[in-house]
């Protein structure tokens, strides 16, 4: 129906004006788009939107930070999504959206066919994101699992943060976690991040789980807890109990102990396969 458009970092205002910031806080390089039509009805059409995010990890964030709790889950798809007249999911770098102007069944089966068909030709190694297995899964809902590229939580400096919701004792809390280069990172933006919170006006409470450098900070009605593991810095966003909060973020210091002895025990093999190509 179009003819291919691309555009650029500096262009992408010009054709999502009001959404651009999110793909460009999360690593955006080019979008590719274009509408396809129907050759015997020109009032049904459908147009593709391929965002080249630069890594998996930056279009699961544009995907995670946008998902519809509506959304039904493709079978064809690990990271994907239909609504009434649209499509999402991830394809290794790529973030894609396919969007119809109508709710025709018969034009949403057309676009679930299309999908399939630069899935299947567009073939890839199998892709894993690894913050997804970070967390503890008891009281998990993975479909909360989101990726923030940049500025997450409103500090400047913490950025590659994963969030995810539990529900523990009937109440809803986020926990976060996010991986540095090493533990000297992690320890120090851990306490900028609590003295970001002070600046504010928190106020630094006992921190109640066992991490020797974790802080539990109460803020505006709200708990949260902020500690790093190794090359990990985690914690508890806004949580309206601190007995919850602690609970979660005992769990997710466990969890993430358990990863560190892992890597302790790979590091080693690591450093003597540093030259091995890898297939």
């Amino acid at each position: 129906m179009t003819p291919l458009e691309t555009f650029t970092p500096y262009s992408l205002y010009e054709k999502i004006n009001g959404q651009a910031d999110l793909y460009l806080a999360s690593g955006f390089f080019q979008l590719k788009c274009q509408r396809f039509v129907r050759k015997d009805n020109p009032d049904i059409w459908f147009e593709v939107f391929k965002y080249d995010m630069g890594t998996v990890d930056h279009a699961f964030s544009v995907y995670s930070q946008q998902y519809r709790d509506d959304g039904q889950s493709l079978d064809w798809a690990p990271f994907g999504y239909s609504v009434a007249n649209a499509l999402f999911f991830v394809h290794g770098q790529d973030y894609i959206e396919i969007r119809a102007n109508s709710t025709s069944h018969e034009l949403m089966m057309a676009m679930h066919t299309a999908a399939k068909e630069y899935v299947k030709n567009n073939a890839l190694e199998t892709v894993t994101i690894a913050g997804i297995g970070w967390f503890p899964e008891q009281g998990l809902n993975p479909k909360s699992i989101t990726m923030v590229s940049s500025n997450a939580f409103g500090f400047e400096r913490l950025n590659q943060v994963y969030t995810a919701e539990y529900l523990i004792d009937g109440k809803t809390v986020t926990a976060f976690i996010s991986q540095r280069a090493d533990d000297h990172e992690a320890a120090e933006l851990a306490f900028a991040f609590g003295r970001f919170y002070s600046q504010f006006g928190g106020e630094e409470l006992t921190s109640g789980f066992p991490s020797p450098n974790g802080k539990t900070i109460e803020i505006m009605d709200s708990i949260h807890i902020i500690f790093s593991e190794g090359i990990y810095l985690a914690g508890v966003h806004e949580a309206q109990d601190i007995d919850v909060a602690r609970e979660l973020a005992s769990r997710l210091h466990t969890k993430i102990g358990t990863m560190e002895l892992h890597m302790e025990r790979i590091r080693p093999l690591n450093k003597l396969d540093v030259t091995r190509p890898v297939k």
